[in-house]
């Protein structure tokens, strides 16, 4: 990014302020990290969504030598893979919604009793209908293609971190860089991703408050696969119960915004900056890259919803 006619460096600490060394803080930690360990880690994780334990165990221990767990029990491996993926993103959470939304979604999950006999029901049926594990291979290559673009999306985590003139910089400021194709396959891709997760979540609302996964009261659709057939938009009008999903969805997951680029006719401009829309409207690339950058958390958070769905059904075993 540059500001025409001044030092690129001195622009960041006149915007950043006092979080000037915190930016560098988290950005060479995460390049630090990913750098050297994300082969590794995409490794791990190939071996976790086919379930191969004997090679997800293996590679864990290389990954984290002392620090590895040794699970004995399959929902520990689940519960451990995510922790560690926490780990490797708190960088780039410059506002929480990923933990917000899972303090959330964990008391949602929780029940004081024990594990209802509806809620294993709900979840051994989605699992052993195969139907989890392909949402969670989607999610997980939603994370991929995340990484395989990270240097494209890093310039976001200063604009996430502006203390001065946030909303005016990225109307103003340029990013010299043209990846709009990826980082539109990467929005489009989590964007459907995340969303084919809302099921499980609201079945598990419906168990708690009214005893069963397709009980959505009277006004509410007739079942879970009635629920699905609903628009992505209306699906989230059932988040009631849960204010901070409700309130953080749409900003992390814009609709208006994964509509409008998801035409082939949407075009970035590099020598104007922005990204020029079928009806001549346009978008700052900039904004774009810095949406596409929240990203990460409606992933983490969509991967720990179908965690849970696995910690459920083994935790007992």
């Amino acid at each position: 990014m540059w500001d025409e006619g001044g030092s690129p460096f001195i622009m960041h600490h006149q915007l950043l302020g006092e979080r000037f060394s915190e930016f560098y803080e988290r950005l060479n930690t995460f390049r630090t990290v990913s750098d050297k360990d994300w082969l590794k880690v995409r490794r791990w994780i190939g071996y976790y969504v086919n379930t191969q334990w004997e090679d997800f165990d293996s590679e864990g221990k290389r990954l984290f030598e002392e620090n590895w767990p040794s699970p004995i029990k399959e929902w520990m491996r689940h519960d451990f893979i995510h922790k560690a993926l926490d780990v490797l993103y708190v960088p780039l959470w410059v506002d929480f919604y990923y933990p917000r939304m899972k303090e959330e979604w964990c008391y949602l999950s929780a029940f004081a009793d024990g594990v209802p006999k509806e809620l294993r029901k709900f979840c051994e049926s989605s699992i052993k209908s195969n139907e989890v594990r392909e949402i969670q291979k989607g999610v997980f290559h939603c994370l991929e293609l995340f990484m395989n673009n990270r240097s494209v999306l890093l310039p976001a985590l200063a604009v996430e971190m502006y203390m001065k003139d946030k909303e005016k910089s990225i109307q103003e400021l340029r990013l010299f860089r043209d990846e709009f194709v990826q980082l539109r396959d990467l929005y489009v891709a989590t964007f459907e991703a995340c969303h084919h997760v809302l099921k499980y979540v609201v079945g598990i609302n419906n168990i708690r408050n009214r005893g069963f996964a397709d009980d959505f009261g009277q006004k509410g659709p007739k079942s879970i696969e009635a629920f699905e057939k609903l628009s992505n938009a209306k699906k989230i009008e059932f988040l009631v119960d849960l204010p901070k999903w409700q309130k953080d969805w749409l900003l992390i997951l814009d609709r208006d915004l994964r509509n409008k680029i998801s035409h082939h006719s949407v075009r970035h401009d590099l020598s104007t900056g922005m990204l020029v829309l079928r009806d001549g409207k346009v978008i700052p690339y900039l904004e774009f890259v810095a949406k596409s950058f929240r990203l990460i958390h409606a992933i983490l958070l969509a991967a720990n919803v179908l965690k849970t769905m696995h910690i459920i059904c083994t935790i007992q075993e």
